[in-house]
């Protein structure tokens, strides 16, 4: 399974709706999220385990390649409660899983074109793959 598909929008989104009634099925993760701070019990619940599978995966970078900064992008990269609770979460399961012992110095932080990471870092690509002679040819860029 893509990693897209379990911690990005898209998964919390199918996450909800899959346990949501019929008639209170949600379109945008920002339904999930205003219905969580509003209190219902699915949404919270929904939003506490798509930042907990958030934080096992940054975890699991930080252990595979032990980064400066690992930055976190996108719309919800913008809410500052949202880093605050990955952080919070990822520094739980750390210490959880090694014994408080804290030899990881990783910033976790936003990425600095949140909602454009995604578009920047294909634009970057294309560049990479096809150069100068790319956009001549395709009219690209």
């Amino acid at each position: 399974m893509k990693t897209g598909r379990t911690i990005g929008m898209m998964g919390l989104l199918k996450r909800y709706n899959e346990k949501a009634a019929p008639d209170h099925q949600a379109s945008l993760g920002k339904e999930i999220t205003d219905r969580a701070f509003a209190g219902e019990e699915l949404a919270i619940e929904m939003v506490d385990e798509w930042i907990h599978r958030i934080a096992i995966q940054c975890l699991s970078i930080v252990v595979a390649i032990d980064p400066e900064l690992l930055c976190i992008g996108g719309g919800i990269s913008e809410e500052d409660w949202f880093m605050d609770r990955v952080r919070e979460e990822y520094e739980r399961i750390a210490d959880e899983h090694f014994n408080h012992v804290h030899f990881l110095n990783t910033v976790i932080d936003r990425c600095r074109f949140r909602n454009d990471s995604n578009l920047l870092g294909a634009a970057l690509r294309v560049n990479m793959v096809y150069g100068t002679r790319g956009r001549e040819q395709n009219n690209m860029f």
